[in-house]
């Protein structure tokens, strides 16, 4: 169950809801990207729901690290500057994973992107997605 429109949101709702539950749980942050991980390659041969997605763990001193799957990257902004987020990608399984660590100030925010909007219209079929007429 992957792809656009109403496909796409029920999918990324049911990754959002299972990583939540297991968050909760008290499952680590590493622990749970590595489930969902886990479960995004198998959705890329059965017909389960796959999501991409980006978790931030924010700390109260404005440490944070970030972890990404099939995602744009992330910018760091301030009112003087706006810089994209440096990842070190490692593999996690048999799919590839983005970590960023760091610190915002009190005047900084990170904007974080989904596939959707930096990808959208890009693909060779538009079923139950965007559609561009001519």
């Amino acid at each position: 169950m992957a792809g656009s429109g109403y496909q796409a949101h029920i999918s990324a709702a049911i990754c959002a809801s299972g990583i939540a539950k297991s968050l909760f749980a008290g499952l680590s942050l590493f622990t749970v990207c590595q489930n969902v991980v886990s479960s995004m390659h198998l959705a890329r041969t059965k017909d389960i729901p796959f999501a991409t997605f980006t978790i931030v763990n924010m700390m109260h001193d404005g440490h944070f690290i970030l972890y990404s799957y099939e995602m744009p990257q992330t910018i760091m902004i301030d009112n003087q500057f706006a810089d994209t987020l440096t990842p070190r990608y490692f593999k996690l399984g048999r799919e590839v994973i983005a970590e960023v660590t760091g610190v915002l100030k009190e005047t900084y925010a990170l904007l974080i992107f989904s596939e959707g909007i930096t990808q959208t219209g890009m693909g060779i079929s538009s079923a139950l997605g965007w559609e561009l007429t001519e």
